[in-house]
Formats: structure tokens, C-alpha cells, sequence
């Protein structure tokens, strides 16, 4: 696989476009909604709904969850951890939440879900 083919498997843009006001957005709602670390992310499976960043709408959801499932099929199809830096969260870190047992990447996958639910049975 060349950088071109694990480019156009990306639903991100490429850094070029980091300017971007919305791609910055959605890079801060990520941050926001995910955490930076696996307990990040339990803490928000173990709510009875994630926390949902302030003014976060279900049209920005609906785009981290998609996010959330291109990295989990890419990471599923290369087989293997991408490499990572000390902060950063690793894909094969796994995370238990009561007898549920996720990656990181599934782990976001499924608080994006729970947050598009809870958004979308307000009242």
C-alpha cells in the first residue's frame, strides 16, 4: 500500500487543508467527544449517554461516526497498529466496560452512536 492508496481510504482531507475552519471544528469536536486517552473513552461508555460538546449538531456527529468507520474498516484491513506516539491513543488498546470488551476505534465508533441517539430523542 503507497501513501496515495491509504490517502484516498481516508475520509479526512489532506493536511493541506488543516486552515480549513470546519475540518479544525470537527478536529476539536473529536477531541472533545473521544478524549485523548482510553480512560477518555470509558468514562463516556460508562455514562448512560456521552457528553456531547456544546453546540455540536447531528450533521457533525453523523461525520465522526462515518470517520469512526473508515479508521475501524482501514485499521481492520491492514491487520496491524499504525504506528503512534506516546499521547496518542493506540487502535488495538482495548477498553472494558463491564463485560464489554472494544479497541479504541470501536470505542469511538460506538459513543458516536450513543451521541447520535441521544441527539436525536431530544425533546
Amino acid at each position: 500500500m503507497d501513501e496515495q492508496h491509504l490517502d484516498s481510504l481516508r475520509c479526512w482531507q489532506p493536511f493541506e487543508r488543516q486552515g480549513d475552519p470546519a475540518i479544525a471544528r470537527l478536529v476539536a469536536l473529536s477531541q472533545a467527544l473521544w478524549g485523548r486517552t482510553g480512560e477518555d473513552l470509558r468514562r463516556q461508555l460508562l455514562a448512560p449517554a456521552p457528553a456531547i460538546p456544546p453546540g455540536c449538531t447531528l450533521l457533525e456527529l453523523e461525520w465522526l461516526r462515518r470517520n469512526a468507520v473508515q479508521m475501524l474498516h482501514h485499521y481492520l484491513a491492514c491487520a496491524r497498529t499504525l504506528p503512534t506516539t506516546p499521547n496518542q491513543l493506540r487502535p488495538d488498546e482495548v477498553i472494558v466496560v463491564g463485560t464489554e470488551r472494544f479497541n479504541t476505534l470501536e470505542a469511538r465508533l460506538e459513543v458516536a452512536r450513543r451521541a447520535i441517539h441521544k441527539l436525536r430523542n431530544r425533546k
